[in-house]
């Protein structure tokens, strides 16, 4: 315990923006009432709060956003019983809270100058390089405790092999230690967008349903907070070896990433899912489906599901729909794939019934989400008289129906909701894309997996748990998803026309 001041200095990049001492508690923001004001996007107005309690320095997070870190952990609070340095956002200013004073530091004149870096600042660069050398030197003890089982000479070569290499790397060795802490840090700050998008989309489905203001600014809260972690994502993700040149998480050999790879990226965020987290091969798999068949033998079918759903208005209506539920626009797609967006399409009999309509819901799931049957339901025909025809009520359904399993078992993973809408039994009549039963994911295919976004993603399916998802489904998620990328820039693709959806997109998935 301690009666000592705090002394505080923030520092931003490479300048510093304040030093200050404080005997009593204060606050750190960007609000202009702050104690310790930052004018940074990476700060919010009211971010952390500091303390003595019973002689002891405490650093509190204001709200609990996930927005402090010490190192690549988000934390919420911090005791300061020694020098303590927190970041406020993932990439915002660092600030260091200390109970004894500051050294005097040398004049700028007389300062060694760092050399420029383009992507990383000296600060990153220097934790990169301790981490560098701290591994040297744990290489280094493991080879002198297995030193008796080899020859002296043999030991010393290896020795100057690595420190060769070491040499020869220069930073980037460091560089790949700091791709890999800069990766974990935005896979979790993804998985709190991702919980984020939960909270919207829940709180979007209560209003859909009532008028309460109170709730309105709980959305417009939660909504701002979402942007502003999508905006720290976004600016992160594009320092990593993926875009900037790399083969994959880790990496910091090859090419940058191509325009086109760059739209597999941003849908796959869209719907809920890293790229850092991206399995190998999926980028190739989405361009052969892209080339192979929606550019090929699917062109036309592209096409004239786009004019059908213009010609209707689904495009605007969908849009408007999911985004009212908190919902990614892309998954309109899904009409395309379960109907062409025919309103009139019926499906094959099933063991749960026919399913009807442009989003192909069968019988019980209709009556569940409010849609009425006809008195034909049990018909392979249109029947005017049933809802699942009526495009407004069964997009409205849809809506309903995917908000749900998007809150609950996928965790806002988009992918997972359109997996879950085609999973049934395994009953898929050859030569068919789709499953004429939407069927929600069977609970059992959760048993044993953790509630979290992290772990409820459609890459960990992909990979962990890769033989409790029919093979099927996997081919109607890859071709929806595909779709989907060629949809927000159809004319990198060859085709005529734009984003059909952008004109009616407020929300920024």
């Amino acid at each position: 315990m301690t009666d000592a001041p705090l002394y505080v200095r923030v520092v931003d990049g490479e300048a510093e923006v304040f030093a200050g001492t404080f005997d009593g508690p204060f606050r750190i923001g960007r609000a202009d009432h702050a104690d310790v004001r930052l004018d940074s996007r990476e700060v919010r107005p009211d971010h952390a709060e500091v303390t003595r309690v019973d002689g002891v320095w405490w650093l509190r997070e204001v709200g609990r956003a996930n927005q402090t870190f010490v190192g690549a952990r988000t934390v919420s609070e911090v005791r300061v019983d020694r020098p303590t340095t927190v970041r406020l956002g993932w990439r915002g200013p660092e600030v260091t809270l200390s109970t004894t004073p500051p050294r005097p530091t040398p004049a700028d004149d007389d300062a060694p100058a760092e050399p420029a870096e383009a992507t990383t600042s000296s600060r990153e660069l220097a934790w990169a390089r301790q981490e560098a050398e701290d591994a040297r030197r744990a290489a280094a003890s493991a080879e002198a405790r297995g030193r008796s089982r080899v020859r002296w000479g043999t030991a010393v070569g290896a020795t100057a092999v690595v420190l060769a290499l070491v040499v020869a790397l220069g930073l980037g060795w460091a560089d790949q230690i700091r791709q890999t802490r800069l990766e974990e840090t935005l896979l979790d700050l993804h998985a709190q967008i991702r919980a984020q998008d939960v909270t919207v989309a829940r709180l979007r489905a209560l209003a859909a349903s009532r008028v309460d203001p109170e709730l309105d600014a709980q959305i417009a809260q939660a909504t701002v907070l979402r942007q502003e972690l999508s905006e720290q994502y976004d600016a992160g993700v594009r320092q990593t070896s993926l875009y900037t040149g790399g083969s994959g998480p880790g990496s910091f050999v090859g090419n940058p990433a191509t325009t086109e790879e760059e739209a597999i990226y941003r849908v796959a965020r869209a719907l809920g899912e890293s790229e850092l987290d991206m399995p190998r091969g999926f980028v190739k798999a989405v361009q052969d489906e892209i080339h192979g068949y929606w550019m090929d033998r699917g062109r036309g079918r592209f096409v004239r599901g786009i004019e059908r759903a213009r010609a209707q208005g689904v495009d605007r209506l969908a849009v408007e729909t999911f985004e009212r539920y908190g919902l990614p626009r892309q998954l309109f797609y899904m009409a395309l794939q379960e109907s062409d967006f025919n309103p009139d399409a019926v499906g094959p009999r099933t063991r749960w019934g026919i399913a009807k309509g442009m989003w192909q819901f069968i019988p019980p799931t209709a009556r569940r989400y409010g849609l009425a049957t006809g008195p034909d339901a049990a018909s392979r025909v249109p029947d005017p008289l049933d809802d699942r025809h009526d495009v407004g009520k069964a997009t409205e359904a849809a809506a309903k129906y995917l908000s749900y399993i998007y809150t609950t078992d996928a965790q806002s993973s988009g992918l997972l909701v359109i997996a879950s809408y085609n999973w049934g039994e395994g009953r898929v009549i050859k030569g068919v894309r789709r499953l004429g039963a939407p069927q929600a994911i069977p609970s059992d295919a959760f048993e044993g997996i953790p509630e979290t976004p992290r772990a409820r993603s459609y890459w960990h399916f992909l990979t962990v748990h890769r033989d409790r998802m029919p093979a099927e489904t996997k081919d109607y998620v890859m071709k929806i998803f595909a779709a989907a990328v060629i949809g927000e820039n159809p004319r990198l693709f060859g085709f005529d026309f734009g984003d059909p959806l952008a004109p009616y997109s407020t929300m920024a998935f």
